[in-house]
């Protein structure tokens, strides 16, 4: 089988390329060979700041780069991001055709296999089906703005999209005209949308892209997230209608973290990223010499550009917030040549700390920040999310309003700051966020849920792997290799690819386990052998088309003293279902593993096990006291192909898995138990 060649297209914006390249470093860590494309102008710059070293590349991982298309002159002008969208959408299919028949001339090199190409570059995804390559798309936002941009269209066509004139920007329509319906979304107002419906303009260019980008990702094979199941779950469940194949694979620095700190062989380029400005770690030092959860971190991203008005009032807000900072203004982030006002810097001196660029995963995971002021681009609310620190919100573009939305109003992990600044409220926000032990809590189980998410196990890690392996994990006898990256390969050496090789996955089956786990606990007297073998036989038939079921491999037989361990059991990919008497213990590993039941209680507590099992927590269903056949097979089926109960019970799982990763419930209560009984002792 020849190596797998992925050629990832990021669009040339740091929120694009910094997540891109993360991913790029996961795939080629599990053995796929690696083109990362930049343009020719981001190539420069990261030289420039990281050193030729940054793009050098290594075994199986290279760099190319190709033009975007604009003058110096371009890009000095104020719609700088209007005009690289355009040039990029124009130029880029050429350059990149070009490149893709370059690569595939090459006989070193093994033949590009998949297309990886985010958002906002689909000339590419076109490009590669024109060629006869299979495709995947990284949507580098949330899946809440996806959705989101879907109803786009819908919005325009109902009448509220683009605004009537001017005056709906500011006379409080964006705030007061609320969307409900929205699949998998809570009401939302207007102003959570994306920024680029905020226009008059019925042809607008940005508009009219983040309209059509979400039907270029669906024609895909696959669609890639940096986010985990339990942070997105309804609207996942909702986006699930319109996408084949979703993988979920975030927060990736946390994945890519974990991935790495576990193997020796890691090197520098593996942690590090593409920055186009010039980073300083001496903050590092700074916080090292500021006690835990005391600094406010202040950083509004790449993009975002304040008045020196703006940049005034949050000065101030800081400095009146009383608590030390550390805020990052990047180079040609104020308009004009605006600097701080001297009174504040002898007012803050000592508890403030300015830099123009920053690691800002480090920043975020020092024990002594406490709070981020941010914009809510998506790849800080992740990074802060992952390091369980609450945020202020002050969302200016894109998708920002919809993050900002999420972390204040259904994660509860931050508040928003209105769009004109005011000094007052910048410091009685970050006071109100330093001091809320609710938000915090709620930031602690979060970061505890992208842990869980990124540990082994955890959904994130598997979908990972299921992405990398081409098959799905959850399917048990399954051929391993068939669509995925390590896909099956001719003698030539090219791929033996579908019908139509643009479509890369949408073959694959949906995620169904294919076995179910039949014990009964205990040696006991109520056991009915017989109905659960023929029931067994059953539901072999329906599922394989024979009674034949040990010719199949469909039935194992063991004794209880053949010393298997059930937990073990409950968390093999194999299995589907728990037929189980519902003690508590085999209720518990069964929801640690995330496997639905089907429920025979018959002794103790077993039947409020059984009760919140299938009517509190969704998981499960029960048993008739008297054993028989048809419904044993009934209940089997019924719990094998349950999606909604499935979705419980993942959803149960990676509750179990953050209660019990460091900072969740389970964990701290231990260490208090321990400590506690420490006391006690002495």
């Amino acid at each position: 089988m020849a190596r797998p060649h992925v050629l990832v297209v990021p669009y040339p914006g740091a929120g694009n390329i910094n997540p891109s390249l993360q991913l790029a470093k996961l795939l080629h860590r599990h053995g796929v060979y690696v083109t990362f494309v930049n343009t020719e102008h981001n190539h420069r710059r990261v030289q420039d700041t990281e050193g030729a070293g940054a793009v050098r590349g290594r075994d199986g991982f290279r760099f190319e780069a190709i033009p975007d298309g604009l003058s110096e002159d371009d890009r000095a002008k104020q719609d700088y991001g209007n005009g690289l969208a355009e040039s990029i959408v124009t130029c880029g299919a050429a350059h990149l055709r070009t490149l893709l028949e370059r690569l595939n001339g090459e006989h070193s090199l093994p033949p590009v296999t998949c297309v990886l190409a985010t958002m906002l570059m689909g000339f590419a995804l076109g490009v590669a089906r024109e060629l006869g390559i299979p495709t995947m798309v990284f949507w580098t936002t949330s899946a809440a703005s996806l959705m989101a941009d879907m109803r786009l269209r819908d919005l325009k066509d109902r009448g509220y999209v683009p605004l009537k004139d001017e005056s709906y920007l500011t006379n409080s329509y964006l705030d007061t005209t609320i969307i409900d319906g929205v699949p998998g979304m809570p009401p939302m107002s207007l102003g959570d949308f994306s920024s680029f419906l905020r226009t008059t303009d019925p042809d607008d260019f940005c508009l009219r892209l983040a309209e059509e980008e979400p039907d270029a990702c669906a024609k895909a094979g696959a669609l890639i997230l940096n986010t985990f199941d339990s942070l997105e779950a309804e609207v996942l469940a909702a986006l699930r209608a319109n996408y084949s194949r979703i993988y979920t694979i975030g927060t990736l620095g946390s994945l890519l973290s974990r991935v790495t700190a576990t193997d020796d062989s890691t090197n520098d380029s593996d942690t590090t990223g593409l920055s186009l400005w010039k980073q300083d770690a001496k903050c590092l030092a700074w916080l090292d010499t500021q006690e835990k959860c005391s600094v406010v971190y202040v950083n509004f991203g790449s993009l975002t550009v304040v008045t020196p008005e703006q940049l005034t009032e949050f000065a101030w807000g800081l400095a009146a917030s009383g608590y030390p900072f550390l805020w990052c203004i990047r180079d040609g982030s104020v308009r004009g040549r605006a600097a701080l006002p001297q009174a504040f810097t002898a007012e803050t001196a000592g508890r403030c700390h300015l830099t123009s660029w920053c690691p800002q995963g480090q920043v975020l995971r020092h024990p002594a920040v406490g709070c981020f002021v941010t914009h809510s681009g998506w790849n800080s609310t992740c990074e802060s999310l992952a390091a369980g620190v609450p945020m202020v919100c002050w969302p200016g573009f894109a998708d920002q309003y919809t993050n900002c939305k999420y972390a204040c109003d259904v994660w509860g992990v931050g508040v928003r700051l209105d769009a004109v600044v005011r000094r007052e409220e910048v410091a009685s926000h970050v006071r109100e966020v330093m001091g809320s032990e609710e938000m915090r809590r709620s930031a602690a189980r979060w970061k505890a849920g992208a842990l869980a998410a990124t540990g082994p196990g955890g959904s994130s890690y598997e979908n990972l792997l299921s992405m990398v392996e081409g098959h799905d994990r959850h399917r048990a006898g399954g051929g391993r290799g068939q669509h995925g990256l390590h896909a099956r390969h001719g003698a030539g050496g090219r791929e033996e690819r579908d019908a139509d090789p643009g479509v890369y996955g949408d073959q694959l089956a949906r995620q169904l386990r294919e076995r179910a786990y039949v014990t009964e606990g205990e040696p006991g007297e109520h056991h009915e052998v017989e109905s659960i073998a023929a029931a067994c036989v059953a539901f072999s038939t329906a599922r394989h088309g024979t009674t034949d079921c040990t010719d199949r491999g469909a039935v194992s037989f063991s004794k209880g003293g053949d010393g298997i361990a059930r937990w073990k059991v409950l968390r093999h990919p194999a299995v589907g279902c728990f037929v189980t008497h519902n003690g508590w213990n085999s209720t518990l590993e069964s929801m640690a593993a995330g496997v639905p039941m089907v429920c025979w209680p018959w002794f103790s507590d077993q039947y409020t096990n059984c009760k919140y099992a299938c009517e509190v927590w969704g998981v499960g269903v029960r048993l008739d006291p008297e054993v028989r056949r048809e419904q044993v097979s009934g209940h089997v089926k019924e719990a094998m192909g349950s999606e909604e109960m499935r979705k419980n019970a993942t959803k149960w799982k990676e509750a179990a898995e953050a209660a019990t990763a460091p900072g969740g419930t389970a964990f701290q209560n231990l260490l208090s138990m321990v400590s506690a009984l420490s006391k006690q002792t002495k």
